[in-house]
């Protein structure tokens, strides 16, 4: 609760002898100093004075020698302590009589707001903080954040403080800026005693803090047991809940507290079934930290209320009861690893091995998300499904084209890694990598073309991240090489997407692949590659011979920027002046005129024998597209290079008018 005293343990120029001297505690050479004329107050930019170095290393003697040659008691450090903070922090009663004696400030508080009766608390001195009352000092002044001196004493446990700060009229149920009281902090810190004297002065058993938990969750977190029977008998309510629908239960369990669970359901009406807002339980809990010995105490020794939607439903069993999530204790014992759960509550409670309720992940899909491939085994030597039909989900589309390759594949893979209830389990294994887990699910019978609901495949993960080991194990399982997605993809075409020259290699080899499969921006795996500017890829397409002006890959490098993509694509045979597709009746150079392009691209196309007076269709020549594009610096350089001014017009633009320019 007490702020970190920075600054109260001040370092020295070590030039200075009176300071130095302070600090070792030589008093023959401090007194030695002072007679020679240091100043006693310090200089100028020193961080701390004489009086406050001899208050903080306990230097009693010299600290009366200083205030008896005129020390200024109230010289402020740049943290804005004092020679008497930093004595109370310390817990050096006999120097804060001094000081106080002499005329210091008690009510000074430093950047924290703590004042000396706040530090005295802090360091537990009970004469201390007998002598500061007695000076006049506020019991009830807060800090910063809220504390008063006796909630830092009953943090602390200084049960004798909080007795007489008590009987001083400090306000036992003042809270800190957490929503903390006196109570809360003695009963989370263990300390019996503190709480009994504060329950004997009235401390409210039931005050809630900001999150709305009560006293008895601060002890139940620690496993006080003993605790909250005192609390109990002074009329707390054990059931009581904070903002998120946790009791105590959830406090004890979540901490492992086994004695502590079992005082609370023996002494109230909590149950293991109880479920806060989110719809867990303390099963939930005792699944996803590992605890077996709690989860069987629950299970097996206590009896609990059976919620009326359980015993209508098909299956009632509370081993499978889901949080709003639809996750039951399989899913977070398998999701974390915990082995033995996952056997005992299979073997033992039975539960269901392919839950998957309202497209839920089952639990096969979590363990394999967390790698966990003992309790993969497991599962699958116990029945669990290799394969559930997920519903139907919107997904984030491949083609990101603003985002850099490596964060638009993380992107892909995270989310279907991620949402494991929209995949199958080897769709998780090839997301994450997982060569050994992916045989594993193959080798167990897994369908290795079963789609997620985009339609995207095992092999379609594999070659987009480019893990060609996955590629080489689905092809030999009998993967389709040709399957397409939502989007139209094809795995050949998502590794020639990102680069993946290896990939593509091994996709190139099977017979029947499709590299003519268009997506739904009408673009071919080579066409995919240009736009991309993936230049190794191209050159791989092109080594297999893929046609080198199918669906036009040169206007879709054009249109990424890639004049070195386009290059290669023209040494290839590349027709310059080809109409782009059906839906785009232009050439490559009337398309650059037509949306503006870089006049690099333009210029390139023009060195490299584009005809600018070539059409697919009425008025859509270079010239034409330049025009109509308002583009005057195109349309300059199509009449630089030739472009005739004089060709016939069309009804949408008068390319004449520009002629002149």
């Amino acid at each position: 609760m007490v702020a970190k005293q920075e600054g109260h343990d001040t370092k020295i120029n070590t030039k200075d002898r009176l300071l130095n001297s302070v600090v070792l505690g030589k008093y023959n050479a401090v007194e030695t100093a002072i007679k020679s004329g240091a100043n006693i107050n310090g200089y100028n930019n020193t961080p701390a004075s004489p009086l406050y170095l001899a208050a903080q290393e306990g230097h009693e003697k010299i600290t009366k020698l200083l205030i008896d040659h005129g020390a200024d008691v109230n010289f402020v450090t740049k943290q804005d302590s004092t020679a008497l903070l930093i004595a109370a922090f310390k817990g050096y009663h006999r120097i804060v009589k001094l000081l106080g004696d002499a005329g210091a400030d008690i009510h000074h508080c430093d950047s924290s707001g703590s004042s000396p009766l706040f530090m005295a608390a802090f360091s537990g001195c009970l004469p201390m903080v007998q002598y500061l009352v007695g000076k006049g000092a506020k019991v009830n002044l807060r800090t910063v954040k809220g504390a008063t001196a006796l909630i830092m004493a009953s943090e602390k446990g200084f049960a004798d403080v909080v007795r007489y700060l008590c009987e001083c009229g400090s306000k036992v149920d003042a809270q800190d800026g957490q929503g903390a009281s006196a109570l809360h902090l003695a009963a989370h810190g263990g300390h019996e005693d503190v709480v009994k004297i504060l329950l004997e002065h009235g401390a409210s058993p039931n005050l809630p803090t900001n999150t709305g938990a009560p006293c008895v969750i601060s002890a139940a977190e620690k496993g006080y047991f003993n605790i909250i029977e005192i609390l109990r008998k002074h009329g707390a309510n054990l059931e009581a809940t904070d903002m998120g629908k946790h009791n105590a239960l959830f406090a004890a369990a979540e901490a492992g507290h086994l004695e502590c669970c079992r005082y609370l359901i023996e002494n109230s009406q909590i149950s293991c079934v109880d479920q806060d807002e989110r719809g867990l339980t303390v099963l939930h809990l005792c699944a996803y930290f590992g605890n077996l010995e709690l989860l069987r105490y629950f299970l097996e020794e206590t009896t609990y209320y059976v919620p009326p939607w359980m015993k209508e439903a098909e299956d009632s069993r509370v081993v499978d009861l889901p949080n709003n999530d639809n996750e039951a204790l399989l899913h977070y014992a398998a999701g974390r690893g915990h082995f033995d759960i996952v056997k005992y509550l299979v073997e033992e409670q039975k539960a269901y091995l392919d839950m998957d309720k309202n497209g839920a992940s089952t639990p096969i899909m979590l363990a394999v998300d967390g790698g966990y491939i003992d309790i993969v085994k497991y599962l699958i030597s116990k029945g669990a499904k290799l394969e559930t039909r997920p519903l139907s989900k919107t997904f984030v589309c491949f083609n990101i084209e603003s985002k850099h390759k490596e964060q638009r594949t993380e992107d892909y893979c995270v989310r279907r890694g991620a949402d494991c209830a929209l995949t199958t389990p080897l769709l998780i294994a090839v997301c994450k990598g997982k060569a050994k887990m992916a045989r594993l699910l193959v080798e167990s019978g897994a369908d290795v073309n079963y789609p997620d609901p985009a339609c995207v495949t095992p092999l379609h993960m594999a070659a987009l991240i480019g893990d060609y080991a996955l590629v080489l194990l689905l092809l030999e399982n009998g993967a389709n090489v040709n399957c397409v997605s939502h989007e139209d993809l094809t795995p050949l075409m998502m590794a020639a997407g990102e680069g993946h020259v290896r990939v593509m290699s091994a996709l190139l080899r099977q017979d029947g692949i499709n590299v003519k499969q268009l997506d739904l921006r009408r673009r071919c795996a080579l066409s995919l590659a240009a736009q991309r500017g993936e230049e190794k890829a191209v050159q791989k397409l092109l080594e297999y011979n893929v046609d080198v002006n199918f669906n036009c890959p040169l206007h879709f490098a054009l249109q990424g920027g890639h004049l070195h993509i386009a290059r290669i694509l023209l040494e290839h045979g590349a027709n310059i002046n080809a109409k782009i597709s059906r839906s785009i009746p232009l050439t490559p150079l009337s398309y650059a005129c037509y949306r503006g392009l870089d006049r690099k691209i333009v210029e390139f196309l023009l060195d490299h024998g584009a005809d600018s007076e070539c059409q697919w269709g009425a008025d859509n020549s270079a010239l034409h597209c330049a025009a109509y594009s308002d583009s005057t610096l195109l349309t300059t350089i199509l009449l630089n290079r030739g472009a005739n001014a004089m060709s016939p017009t069309g009804t949408r633009i008068d390319i004449r008018k520009i002629a002149t320019l």
